[in-house]
């Protein structure tokens, strides 16, 4: 299995910190209206080229015919709060777009030690994303591998978010939590227990593309290098957990 280094991250980080803002290509040869995308969030959302590239190579691995149109602001260690006081990232729902979903990551350990803040600016942020005509998605991030059972906090934070402002959910965390129960010798977590490996990056992959693209990702071909490297019977086991696992969140009264 491999496992990039902490140190590796880093360095994808300093990248994203110089560059703040990355546009994706407009190309669409298609002829098809693009799906319009922002996502704004931290290293969750960067590592492994980001997962904007990543859905994109797999929507068109995938032969999806709608282009994936993105722009990504995601700042190493960045919170909602850190987003909504932000010029670029306010910026980019304002004039970046039109866009079609926002997406917004929240570092994990704001919902778990400050889930008021998460709400407020959680809010804050819908009610621009809405006031320039899209909607927003958040991004339901994982527990870090030596507190696996935050995974309900976590998950009880984001889906009350979801519920109160009647936003979408990437259900990535529901998708790793089910993973040991469909094969046990996955493993999602880098060395440093916080980011995705490649198998974690390329399970949070195929969610976003079946949320986003509303497709089933079984076939998807496993050989996406540069951005993950996984094999074949990973990448067998992971869409597995992925079409199997929970595709929404579970009613907001039993997540409490």
């Amino acid at each position: 299995m491999r496992s990039s280094s902490t140190l590796a991250r880093l360095a994808i980080a300093a990248v994203a910190l110089a560059l703040m803002l990355v546009p994706a290509s407009r190309v669409d040869a298609s002829g098809e209206p693009p799906l319009r995308v922002l996502f704004l969030g931290n290293s969750l959302t960067f590592v492994h080229g980001g997962l904007d590239q990543l859905t994109m190579r797999m929507a068109q691995e995938m032969g999806e015919t709608r282009p994936l149109d993105f722009t990504r602001v995601a700042v190493g260690g960045f919170a909602l709060e850190d987003h909504w006081l932000h010029g670029p990232s306010r910026d980019a729902i304002a004039t970046g777009g039109p866009w079609d979903w926002v997406v917004l990551q929240e570092q994990s350990g704001r919902t778990i030690t400050a889930p008021q803040n998460f709400a407020i600016h959680a809010a804050l942020l819908d009610a621009e994303i809405r006031a320039a005509g899209a909607r927003t998605m958040f991004f339901l991030t994982w527990a870090r591998g030596d507190d696996l059972a935050a995974q309900t906090t976590i998950t009880a934070a984001i889906c009350a978010a979801a519920d109160a402002l009647g936003a979408a959910v990437v259900p990535a965390g529901l998708a790793w939590a089910h993973a040991p129960s469909v094969n046990p010798n996955l493993n999602l977590d880098d060395c440093d227990a916080v980011h995705p490996s490649d198998q974690g990056a390329f399970l949070n992959g195929l969610v976003f593309f079946r949320t986003l693209f509303e497709r089933d990702p079984s076939g998807m071909p496993w050989n996406l290098s540069p951005l993950v490297q996984v094999t074949a019977w990973q990448a067998t086991a992971l869409e597995t957990v992925a079409t199997s696992a929970p595709d929404r969140c579970p009613f907001v009264a039993e997540v409490f």
